[in-house]
């Protein structure tokens, strides 16, 4: 993030679907010169897979990790370091939500609760900025969005079908690479050599070098936490790192922060916190899912009954069902009576 803000700004570079591109054609270079000196072997269930059917998840994938990618990089002309990242707090909520609508496992309650501390404190930091443009912001939320349902489709791909990182990379970094490309040469490249701005490149190669290394690294890593975990936790450790940058974005750019901003991003960092705890301990958020259902069965059974249905939880005796001659018996059967004087109860319905 900090070196794509150098490159752009710095050194003259305002091209961020050409750098964006980077990242994933290295990947793409990569992958496959491991696949092809046979370092590292495909799964024949994979390539089968890939081959007849994976076309339809792949391609939807390469595109928003490309759209992802280009509004993200984008985004750094026209907001500063620090508040882009706080303003990023805000996509753990979104993958949460495609996560429901998504067949993956989805956080407890208590979990869910606490990214719902991250976003509010994401609303502290957005009310504290001042100097947030309208593109900047529809491109910072529209980042958010496209990232959030490339990495649920991820999870859902790594996790069913069994992907490696290299097999995902080898698959993936295509479909994200050849659109983002396209639309670089589109709409970038004729004002990126009429101005000489090319030549960035080979005046600073290490710096570009650097780039395309760490956007492997970056695919690499999310690869691999999407294959262990979930995108909804990816995008909450992501909180720690932002940290950071906010520090980085304070001292070394010059950007101020005020005391609204601050307040904001301890209240995301403590919905971090809780967050993390809950996941780690599943005993303590069963327990608390568990209040939280019995509270809602004493102020709204009918919606507390929905929810237990929801997980499986079998209805009482009283809501079963019952057979129609079970209900002639109890229709007929006479009112009972007092055993002592021989009238009937004023309480039986």
């Amino acid at each position: 993030m900090m070196l794509n803000k150098h490159i752009m700004q710095k050194l003259h570079f305002p091209y961020p679907l050409s750098l964006s591109s980077l990242g994933l054609l290295g990947s793409c270079f990569i992958s496959r010169s491991l696949v092809y000196s046979k370092l590292v072997v495909i799964q024949p269930e994979t390539r089968e897979w890939a081959e007849n059917i994976g076309f339809q998840t792949l391609l939807p994938i390469g595109v928003l990790r490309a759209a992802t990618l280009a509004t993200g990089n984008a985004v750094y002309l026209h907001l500063g370091l620090g508040f882009i990242q706080m303003v990023k707090a805000i996509t753990p909520a979104i993958v949460l939500l495609v996560s429901l609508a998504a067949p993956v496992k989805s956080p407890s309650r208590p979990a869910g609760a606490c990214v719902a501390f991250i976003v509010l404190g994401t609303f502290f930091d957005i009310k504290g900025e001042l100097n947030a443009s309208t593109l900047g912001l529809l491109l910072m939320f529209s980042s958010c969005f496209f990232e959030a349902v490339s990495l649920v489709l991820s999870q859902v791909v790594l996790q069913k079908h069994k992907l490696t990182v290299v097999e995902s990379m080898y698959y993936i970094s295509p479909y994200g690479a050849l659109p983002l490309l396209t639309m670089a040469v589109v709409t970038e490249w004729k004002t990126m050599f009429a101005a000489g701005d090319h030549l960035a490149m080979l005046k600073h190669p290490l710096e570009f070098i650097m780039a395309t290394l760490l956007g492997v690294g970056v695919n690499f890593c999310t690869t691999l936490v999407l294959s262990l975990s979930s995108a909804v936790t990816l995008k909450v450790l992501n909180t720690v790192r932002c940290v950071a940058v906010v520090i980085i974005g304070t001292y070394f750019y010059g950007e101020v922060r005020s005391l609204t901003q601050i307040a904001g991003y301890s209240v995301s960092l403590s919905g971090f916190v809780g967050y993390n705890f809950f996941i780690s301990s599943q005993k303590h958020s069963e327990c608390i899912d568990v209040a939280i259902t019995s509270a809602m069965a004493v102020c709204m059974p009918c919606c507390s009954s929905q929810e237990e249905r929801r997980k499986g939880i079998p209805a009482p005796l009283s809501e079963l069902p019952l057979p129609d001659a079970d209900v002639e018996a109890i229709v007929s059967k006479p009112p009972p009576s007092c055993s002592l004087c021989g009238q009937v109860s004023p309480l039986t319905p």
